[in-house]
C-alpha cells in the first residue's frame, strides 16, 4: 500500500513505481533511464547537460546560448545582433532593413528593385541597367557606346567626336574648324567671313554677292550678267572665243 508521512524519509534508495511529492524533491542529482516529464516549468540556476536537447516547443534564454553548431530546418530568429565569424547559406540572405559591412563580395549576381546608394561602383566585368542611368558625371577611360540615340539637355564636351554616322543638330553648330574629306552640304544658307578653298566653289543656283574679285580668271560657259558695272584694272582683258561669241555692250565707259 502507501507510505505516507508528514515528516522527512531518509534512506539511501527510494523504490518504487510512483514517488509523488506535493512540495519539492531535493536531491543530489535526479537519475533516470527514462523521462524528465514536467506540465509546468524546469528550472535550474545552475546548467543543464545533456547528450541532445529534444523540443517540440521553444528554446528561450535571456543570455547567450553558446554551442558547437546551430542547425534547425525551420526558422531561426532574432530581435537582437547576430555575430558570427561568417554566414553560410545555400539560400537566401534576406532582410527587411538595411545590410552593413565592409564589403560585399559575392560570385553571383547583387539584385535589388530599390535604389543602391553608394561612394563609388567599380568592376572588372560590366554594368548593365534596363532603366535609366542617372549621375553626375559619366567618367571612362574607355568607350561609351549606345544602340539608341544617347541624348543631352546640357552640353556634350569632349576631345574629338567620331562618328561612322550623321552629326545632327537643329540648332547652331559652333567650332573653331569645320574639316571634311568629304561633303559638306546645307539646305540654308553658309554665312562665314570668307569662303577659302584650293579646289571649286560650284553652285546650281545663283552666285549673289555685292562684289565678285579674282586674281585669276572668271570664266563661264553662260553669259555674265550684271546691272551694275563691269570694271577691268590697267591690265585687265576680256577675251572671247573665236567663233560663235557675242558681244552685247550697253555703255562702255573707259577709265583713265
Amino acid at each position: 500500500g502507501l507510505i505516507s508521512s508528514t515528516g522527512t524519509i531518509t534512506g539511501s534508495s527510494l523504490i518504487g513505481a510512483v514517488v509523488t511529492a506535493s512540495g519539492n524533491v531535493v536531491g543530489g542529482n535526479i537519475l533516470t533511464g527514462g523521462l524528465i516529464s514536467a506540465t509546468s516549468t524546469i528550472t535550474s540556476a545552475a546548467n543543464i547537460t545533456g547528450a541532445n536537447l529534444l523540443t517540440g516547443g521553444l528554446i528561450s534564454a535571456t543570455a547567450t546560448n553558446t554551442g558547437g553548431n546551430l542547425e534547425t530546418g525551420g526558422t531561426a530568429s532574432a530581435t537582437g545582433n547576430i555575430t558570427g565569424g561568417n554566414i553560410l547559406t545555400g539560400g537566401l540572405v534576406s532582410a527587411t532593413a538595411n545590410i552593413t559591412g565592409g564589403n560585399v563580395l559575392t560570385s553571383g549576381l547583387i539584385s535589388a528593385t530599390a535604389t543602391i546608394t553608394g561612394g563609388n561602383l567599380a568592376t572588372g566585368g560590366t554594368t548593365s541597367a534596363t532603366g535609366n542611368i542617372t549621375g553626375g558625371n559619366v567618367l571612362t577611360g574607355g568607350l561609351i557606346s549606345a544602340t539608341s540615340t544617347i541624348t543631352s539637355a546640357a552640353n556634350i564636351t569632349g576631345a574629338n567626336l567620331l562618328t561612322g554616322g550623321l552629326i545632327s543638330a537643329t540648332a547652331t553648330i559652333t567650332g573653331g574648324n569645320l574639316e571634311t574629306g568629304g561633303t559638306a552640304s546645307a539646305t540654308g544658307n553658309v554665312t562665314g567671313g570668307n569662303v577659302l578653298t584650293a579646289g571649286q566653289v560650284s553652285a546650281a543656283g545663283n552666285i549673289t554677292g555685292s562684289n565678285i574679285r579674282a586674281s585669276g580668271a572668271i570664266s563661264a560657259s553662260g553669259s555674265i550678267t550684271t546691272d551694275g558695272n563691269l570694271t577691268l584694272g590697267n591690265t585687265g582683258k576680256i577675251n572671247f572665243g573665236t567663233t560663235g561669241s557675242n558681244i552685247y555692250l550697253v555703255n562702255l565707259s573707259p577709265t583713265t
